[in-house]
This record gives structure tokens, sequence and C-alpha cells, in this order.
């Protein structure tokens, strides 16, 4: 058990939740879901049907304006890792250098897994009055897939083809494994550019990626999509045997699980080898 570097991740959790930057996420998060869910409601009343919260997690992380989101929201939360104030200095002194850095980056982790069921629970909040808890996609679901989201202006893509495709619990665990991996290696990018430059231009770089991924289905070909690590957490830019000739899942958990792990061996190097920043 790595209890230095545990112990340096417990204490920058504590920090994190003393933080007000929590709360406004909650409060944004909370205000950003309403336009999104808004026309999930009003179908569920108008015609009496029931939702699956499964099913409906995975449109909703298929869609790229709200992983984007997602991500840059985890990116604002993780905004000063690692940090320098004086507490953490201390903690760096007493555990060695490459724990405290193996710290930081599980305390990564762990964030975003936090992050990640705040927010599925946040959306299961919303539409708890009209939930379907058995295993399938729900009628609230179907309806919207055979053309609801048009007369009900959803904002949410909902594809078809991952209906035909997938059951909601698989579609569910791939696309949340996905969208963890990827946001863990973005906070791993963050890391790493903050710590190498001494400052906080991480969150740029690793924002990046996150606002590239807006774009990419209007102005680019499907061989873009192996190249841009959000991309490659949505079902519907990945290979389903449409003939698309989009990136296999495979492809994309291994290009993710490969990036964070160098992003994160990375920067226990450079921070290992780094002096204490004032």
């Amino acid at each position: 058990m790595d209890r230095k570097a545990m112990a340096c991740c417990r204490h920058s959790l504590r920090r994190l939740l003393g933080s007000p930057r929590i709360w406004a996420l909650l409060i944004l998060a909370v205000l950003s879901f309403d336009r999104y869910l808004a026309p999930i409601r009003t179908l569920m009343i108008d015609e009496n049907l029931r939702v699956s919260w499964p099913a409906l997690m995975v449109f909703f992380l298929n869609d790229s304006w709200i992983s984007v989101m997602l991500a840059l929201g985890l990116l604002l939360l993780l905004f000063d890792v690692p940090p320098r104030d004086e507490a953490q200095k201390y903690l760096l002194l007493r555990a060695g250098r490459a724990a405290w850095a193996r710290g930081q980056l599980y305390y990564v982790l762990a964030a975003t897994a936090c992050y990640m069921v705040a927010m599925a629970l946040i959306l299961l909040i919303w539409i708890a009055p009209w939930a379907d808890w058995t295993l399938g996609w729900s009628d609230g679901i179907m309806a919207f897939v055979d053309g609801a989201y048009e007369v009900y202006d959803s904002l949410i893509n909902y594809d078809p083809w991952i209906v035909r495709v997938y059951a909601p619990i698989e579609a569910l665990a791939i696309e949340a494994a996905l969208h963890y991996v990827c946001f863990a290696m973005l906070g791993f990018a963050m890391c790493l550019v903050n710590a190498a430059a001494g400052g906080r231009a991480g969150f740029l770089v690793a924002a990046a990626p996150a606002m590239f991924d807006v774009v990419i289905t209007e102005y680019f070909s499907t061989s873009v999509y192996y190249f841009s690590p959000l991309t490659l957490t949505r079902l519907s830019c990945l290979d389903y045997g449409d003939g698309r000739m989009c990136p296999p899942v495979l492809y994309a958990a291994a290009v993710l699980a490969a990036l964070a792990a160098v992003l994160g061996a990375l920067f226990v190097f450079v921070y290992g080898r780094k002096e204490v920043h004032q």
C-alpha cells in the first residue's frame, strides 16, 4: 500500500472539500442540466411516460457539448493541482517528492470519480419522479429516439444506432469508463504542465482537446476521431457496425489509458526532479 502517497491524496481531498469551487460547480451543473432535461420532463408529463436513468445517462454523455462542459468543470475544480501552499510543501518534504507526486495523481483519480458520481446523482434527482427502474431503454427514451426530440426541442442527440447495438447498462459502462479515463488523463496533463511551467497554464493546455471535440463532428472526417481524446469517449463517434470507419471501442480504451499512464509517469518524473515553488 502506498501509504505516503495516499496520505497526500487524502489531504488534498480535504482541502478541495473546503473550497467554494465545489458549490459553484454544483449550482452551475443544476442550472445547465435543467435546460437539457426540461424537454424530457415535459414529455414525461404530457405522455405519462417513464425514463430510464442509465439510458438517459448514455445519451447525456454522448452529447458533445455536455462532455465538454463536464470536462471543463472538472478542470476548473482541479485548477490549482498540484497545490503549492505551505501545508503541501511540508507534506512533500515528509513524504518525498515521488510519493507526493503519486499522491496528486491519486487525488485526481479520486476527485474525478466523485465528480462523475455527483453529476450522475444530479441527473437522477432531476428525473426522479419519472424514473423507470427497469433494465431496458424505457418508453421515454424510445419516444425521443423515434422523433419526439424534434417536437419537444431537445438539445440531446438520440442516436438510434446506440439503441440497436447496445443494452443500456452495457452502453453506460463503456461511456462512463471512457469518460473517466479521459477526464483523469486531462487532469494528469494539467498537473504535468503546471509542474513543468511553474504556473497555471495547464488549464489552457488540458482544455484545448476538450474544446476541439465541439467542432470535430461538423468539420472533420471520421479519420480525425482517432486523435481527439474526448471524441473517443462518445459511442456515436465509435465503431458499431455502421460502416463509417470510426475508431473501435478497444482502440479508444487503449489510447486513453496509454495517454493517462504516460502523462502520469511524466508528472511523477518531472516533479520528482523539480524544486518546490514558493
